[in-house]
């Protein structure tokens, strides 16, 4: 008997001073929608806000979602994307919050596997949005997602077809019960009154002879892009002077604008467009300061919405073609990865347009046959005009300080 009371007070002791392994501050909760209805040929629509709670940081391997009202997968419903929260806090989609993906439709559920993403402790919103499908949209019916509960088939905390949650590399498992979005009706439209979407994704150069800006835009409804355009004015000028931006549809839809010749001073950046079909998208003007400063001396005006700036150095050398630079980002995109955002990569930019000057101490054979190779990957033949050498170069050397822009 005195060796099962000892085991007792043992098991008991130990449940006492072991730690406890809970996740009482895990939890995943669905946030109220702001629009209840939607129509044909729209993208970021939002059919559910998901906020993830966790305790400690995390690795989320698969995220799965389901729709459980009447619109049906490649009748009404195109595609559906995931989204992590970027920006300012909720949801934007288009350029700024951080695209996780295009769902893959599996087993009634849209899964993202393999996201291998970092989470981290307390709060991490994700977006779930969908694109309607064109003229077959089907009125009356609707659209209500949902996170479904956990479930693992096979217990091994890895998503197989036929599994539904979220799947963590600590091995959570959430929600611990279904939770649904809020619904959303669908209508049928053969009006095109949706306007298009612009947004400003890289930083603005600012000083006193250069200014760039640059975005990513997508029209809603029928309609192509017709145009964008841009003003920058002196601050609080009532006159606003319209100025073509530069489109460039064959890099995920990206929009660029230059200027040159700026006084010192604050200035007022307004940005417009509209589609065919004459819909009009305004954004809010945004304030900057124009200088020939240092980036460390830079001043923002911070008592309205300003760009993000950043300063480079005048090229006083060259005759800027502001064309050329646009045609460019599309390389600067296959090189990189992304649009250009900071002072190294419009360096980058100008290098791919007017060239490099490598020292010849800096000259490296080997790193130029490496770049041949990446080259002939990305084009599918090797280069033949100055501006394929440009490439070369900016594969070769962009990351070596002492090489400057010019042929």
């Amino acid at each position: 008997m005195k060796s099962k009371y000892l085991f007792v007070v043992i098991f008991l002791t130990l449940a006492i001073i072991l730690p406890q392994f809970s996740y009482a501050a895990t939890s995943v909760a669905t946030n109220s929608l702001s629009v209840v209805q939607t129509y044909p040929y729209q993208f970021d629509v939002l059919v559910a806000d998901v906020t993830v709670n966790l305790d400690s940081n995390d690795f989320l391997k698969t995220f799965t979602v389901q729709n459980i009202g009447t619109a049906r997968t490649d009748r009404e419903i195109k595609s559906v994307h995931l989204w992590l929260d970027g920006g300012t806090t909720g949801f934007q989609g288009l350029g700024i919050d951080s695209n996780l993906g295009t769902g893959v439709f599996d087993n009634n559920l849209w899964v993202w596997n393999n996201l291998n993403l970092d989470v981290y402790s307390g709060a991490n919103r994700f977006f779930v949005t969908i694109e309607t499908i064109d003229q077959r949209l089907t009125d009356e019916r609707n659209i209500q997602f949902q996170i479904p509960s956990f479930y693992d088939v096979n217990h091994n905390f890895v998503y197989e077809s036929g599994d539904a949650g979220l799947f963590f590399n600590s091995q959570l498992t959430l929600p611990i019960e279904t939770l649904n979005s809020d619904r959303m009706s669908l209508k049928t439209s053969d009006i095109d009154n949706y306007s298009p979407k612009i947004v400003i994704t890289s930083n603005a150069e600012f000083d006193s002879m250069n200014f760039m800006v640059g975005g990513v835009y997508r029209d809603q409804g029928k309609a192509g892009m017709d145009y964008i355009k841009a003003s920058i004015v002196p601050a609080d000028t009532a006159v606003k002077t319209w100025q073509d931006a530069v489109l460039v549809p064959n890099n995920n839809n990206s929009w660029f604008y230059g200027a040159a010749g700026l006084m010192i001073g604050y200035y007022d950046l307004y940005v417009k467009g509209a589609d065919t079909s004459g819909n009009i998208t305004e954004l809010a003007p945004q304030r900057i300061f124009v200088d020939n400063k240092l980036v460390e001396d830079i001043i923002i005006d911070t008592t309205v919405p300003a760009v993000e700036v950043t300063i480079v150095p005048v090229v006083t050398a060259i005759s800027r073609d502001l064309t050329a630079e646009a045609a460019a980002l599309s390389d600067f995109v296959k090189i990189k990865g992304y649009l250009p955002s900071t002072s190294a990569d419009w360096q980058i930019l100008r290098y791919l347009v007017y060239g490099m000057k490598v020292p010849s101490t800096v000259r490296n054979l080997s790193w130029e046959v490496n770049a041949l190779g990446e080259f002939g990957k990305m084009y599918g033949e090797m280069p033949k005009t100055a501006y394929d050498w440009n490439v070369i170069k900016v594969l070769s050397y962009s990351g070596v300080p002492t090489v400057e822009v010019g042929k």
